[in-house]
């Protein structure tokens, strides 16, 4: 039996940690076809606004949604440093508390699974 097949694979490593995939098969044969797909809702992306105030050392998340969200920031090893599950629209977080110097990941996801990410510096 002779067997055709084309496979795609298209893999997007998020610098949040998040591992998107998208497989696409096609195979002429007698075996079974699975497709894979992953995607995004990018309304959720641009309901939630992220600013920093460089005077006082806060952080700003705002929250257009009408949604509960969780709200994280972690390290660039991943480690988690700030975590707050809310349905506020404006979260406040004051960066000099708890941080040191280096980069960080903002992360807010919705109990849909939709999330957005920021990265930020401290220095």
């Amino acid at each position: 039996m002779k067997i055709k097949y084309l496979t795609i694979a298209i893999l997007c490593f998020l610098f949040t940690g998040i591992l998107q995939a998208q497989i696409l098969t096609n195979q002429e044969s007698d075996e079974n076809i699975y497709t894979i797909e992953q995607t995004r809702d990018m309304s959720f992306e641009n309901q939630i606004k992220a600013y920093m105030s460089s005077q006082d050392g806060r952080l700003f998340v705002e929250n257009q949604t009408s949604e509960a969200v969780t709200v994280q920031v972690v390290t660039i090893e991943g480690r988690l440093v700030f975590l707050k599950a809310t349905t506020n629209t404006l979260v406040t977080i004051s960066l000099k508390d708890f941080l040191q110097e280096g980069i960080y990941v903002l992360q807010v996801f919705d109990v849909h699974g939709n999330y957005y990410s920021k990265r930020f510096l401290v220095y």
